[in-house]
């Protein structure tokens, strides 16, 4: 790919869920965990304010968290087909396409698209594993599926297993 201008790419969020920007709009009380629980006083409950693993809303907080992320600061719009899929505005100088799943964000893009992701990610203090590009010697693994590159430029999609 690197001859066509284009880079695929992987971005992996970490504890995606707990950087989502917005509150909890329901009530969780919970025990304190085992291993914390001497530095409390006995009986201690603690409220969960922000989406954790675990509680079934928190995927759409951060989806909604991320979501806003790429369209606000990457100038992506929304497919009307799917919501995970974004692409550059007309006006974005940069081009890329972004499809996201949970807390993995696969990408075909220019390299300054490519760049600007990195910074922007940075400015939102977002933390995440180090992207991962698609070469021969590097193949990406996304939603059970994993995309190859071969010697003469093609890319190879096929199922995990």
């Amino acid at each position: 790919m690197p001859k066509s201008g284009f880079v695929v790419w992987l971005r992996d969020i970490t504890q995606a869920y707990t950087q989502s920007a917005t509150p909890l709009n329901r009530t969780i009380l919970a025990r304190l965990p085992e291993q914390i629980r001497h530095r409390y006083l006995k009986g201690t409950i603690m409220q969960v304010i922000k989406p954790l693993y675990g509680i079934a809303e928190a995927g759409t907080h951060w989806w909604a968290t991320y979501s806003r992320h790429h369209r606000e600061n990457l100038e992506m719009d929304t497919s009307t087909f799917d919501p995970c899929l974004l692409i550059s505005t007309a006006e974005n100088p940069n081009f890329g396409i972004v499809g996201m799943q949970t807390d993995d964000t696969i990408g075909l893009s220019d390299e300054s698209f490519s760049a600007r992701e990195v910074e922007e990610l940075a400015k939102a203090t977002f933390t995440a594993k180090e992207k991962q590009i698609l070469s021969i010697d590097n193949p990406l693994a996304f939603n059970g599926g994993i995309v190859t590159l071969t010697a003469d430029g093609k890319m190879i999609l096929k199922q995990k297993g």
